[in-house]
């Protein structure tokens, strides 16, 4: 798992194209928020955080389809949350469509929108690319 660079923009954006999730605003996101996993063939794997204040929300996260199932995943995000605890975040949020007992299953609980601090609302993913329909979660990872 590594921090993906400009070069790798164009796979990461047909991953998450492929995978049904927004890739409008990819090129303006501070790429070393992000992590790849990478193989000879390809990026495999993909996810990313977009700080917003002391929280960000957590996006993008997708593998390819021949590697789903495997826990791979997972690994994105605890790489990912990992790394918002040592950027001194305290909590991440997401908009999820079909994966809310995924996220569940990985200490993420439902919150309502009103709820969602200002910066995350003001975030192009929410405000605009993920439908009114997504489900908002949330984890805290700094007590």
């Amino acid at each position: 798992m590594r921090e993906p660079t400009e070069a790798e923009l164009p796979a990461i954006e047909k991953l998450l194209v492929d995978s049904g999730l927004p890739a409008d605003d990819l090129r303006e996101q501070d790429l070393s928020l992000f992590r790849v996993m990478a193989t000879p063939r390809g990026i495999d794997a993909v996810g990313g955080l977009q700080r917003c204040g002391e929280t960000a929300l957590l996006r993008s996260v997708a593998t390819s389809p021949a590697l789903r199932g495997r826990g791979i995943a997972g690994k994105v995000i605890h790489e990912l949350e990992k790394l918002a605890v040592r950027k001194g975040l305290e909590s991440l949020y997401l908009l999820t469509e079909s994966a809310e007992a995924y996220f569940e299953s990985k200490g993420y609980s439902q919150a309502s929108r009103s709820d969602v601090p200002d910066a995350i609302r003001a975030s192009c993913q929410f405000s605009s690319l993920c439908p009114d329909s997504a489900k908002v979660m949330r984890k805290q990872i700094v007590v």
